[in-house]
């Protein structure tokens, strides 16, 4: 509550203002998914067209796209589920991430370094550890066999472009 003293002509007035009690957020809701909702692993989360509504205990809303964050970051396998974050509420949407077969080390791309992690596993699986996506993504031939050299192979020959998928 202010109290103001308000001079018209010689005439002193005395007016006072009720400040409105402010209201209080009760939640947020997604009003548009991301544009991109399809990733593959190692990809980052890209928010572009994500909408939020912020929804007030009088029924009064607004919108934004952008003041907020999300849990996520780089993507890997399970990261399915997205938390969005806005003044202390949150609200969750679900992506697709992708399998990416051949990427032995989970940085988002086949190259000759999946190679090597898969032939030094091979070779000794207690000294050349891959985590368990890892294990999953390299295991490209007879895909359930476990791996092995031929995974390597298989894998090495997908790079050289000799096969065109794995």
């Amino acid at each position: 509550v202010s109290t103001w003293n308000y001079v018209k002509g010689v005439d002193q007035e005395r007016i006072t203002i009720k400040k409105k009690n402010e209201d209080k957020d009760v939640k947020i809701e997604i009003i548009q998914k991301p544009n991109k909702l399809v990733y593959n692993v190692g990809e980052k989360l890209d928010t572009n067209g994500l909408v939020i509504k912020q929804i007030y205990e009088t029924g009064r809303s607004f919108t934004t796209s952008s003041g907020f964050t999300v849990d996520k970051s780089l993507l890997k396998i399970g990261d399915n589920e997205v938390t969005v974050s806005y003044e202390g509420k949150t609200a969750t949407f679900n992506i697709i991430i992708n399998l990416l077969k051949g990427d032995s080390n989970n940085d988002g791309i086949i190259d000759v370094a999946d190679v090597v992690a898969v032939a030094s596993y091979v070779g000794n699986p207690e000294a050349n550890k891959l985590d368990s996506q890892g294990m999953i993504n390299a295991d490209v031939h007879n895909t359930g066999n476990g791996l092995t050299a031929d995974d390597a192979l298989m894998i090495q020959q997908y790079i050289a472009k000799i096969i065109d998928k794995l």
